[in-house]
């Protein structure tokens, strides 16, 4: 399939690690590179371990859709702050793309040109969220979020933190970017508010946002280069690295309202 021509069209492919056999295994790990077996092979947690290895075979398998080196063929390298990019003359066509993983799910975006970030969490998950929210996210944030029921924190808390993390990853700075310096607004149904600190640099009005889910565990957000008056749009697609896919439904983006 290809990508499509217009470089705000953002495409997730989407994995269940759960689905990992031992055949499959053998095939994803002829796709990787030394460095990244290498990598595999210091990861002593077996489920951390199982979810590196679908991520490098989703990746590869995935930008092997849109150029055309074969999956085993790419290469890659990093910015300064540890971010993967495509080796530029394996590159023409601008093709980015963002690797997100956590229990359950292993996702991939893809698109042409535009800066483009994701994160997926297992909502589920054992961790003192009003507390991680309390110190590292944005005032207005912490205050929204105490405003609602204690039984709306953890769901409130992942919008928040999946948001960011979308965020930072399309940056391609990760932590150095502060998570109080920029905040968003997602109390009015159908809107997402975003807006940062003008010393971060960056305007907000050139990003847009998407939240969705893939089942009741499992948020996730993306983040999009698109400045305003720009089209945009989103697909999602279930996979199987060297296997099978299908085409999900998926909600559109929000255009920020800063």
């Amino acid at each position: 399939m290809e990508l499509h021509r217009d470089p705000a069209e953002v495409h997730l492919w989407i994995t269940d690690p759960a689905t990992l056999t031992g055949a499959q295994r053998d095939a994803y790990l002829a796709l990787c590179s030394g460095d990244e077996l290498a990598r595999d092979a210091r990861i002593t947690h077996e489920e951390t371990r199982r979810n590196h290895l679908i991520a490098r075979a989703l990746v590869r398998t995935t930008l092997s859709r849109y150029g055309e080196p074969e999956p085993a063929a790419w290469r890659f390298e990093e910015n300064d702050h540890g971010c993967p990019f495509i080796a530029a003359d394996q590159n023409p066509d601008g093709l980015r793309f963002n690797l997100s993983h956590t229990t359950g799910l292993v996702v991939c975006a893809v698109t042409r040109g535009r800066d483009v970030g994701v994160d997926v969490e297992y909502e589920p998950r054992d961790s003192r969220t009003t507390k991680i929210a309390d110190r590292f996210f944005a005032p207005c944030e912490v205050d929204a979020l105490h405003r609602l029921p204690e039984s709306e924190h953890r769901a409130r808390f992942f919008a928040y933190w999946t948001l960011k993390e979308s965020y930072i990853k399309a940056r391609g700075m990760g932590l150095a970017i502060p998570l109080k310096r920029f905040w968003f607004d997602v109390d009015t149904p159908g809107q997402l508010c975003f807006d940062n600190d003008p010393e971060l640099g960056d305007d907000p009005k050139r990003w847009a946002f998407a939240r969705l889910r893939t089942g009741p565990d499992h948020p996730m957000a993306v983040a999009l280069e698109c400045p305003a008056g720009e089209a945009f749009a989103l697909r999602a697609f279930e996979t199987v690295p060297l296997g099978a896919d299908r085409e999900l439904p998926c909600q559109p983006f929000a255009r920020s309202i800063p």
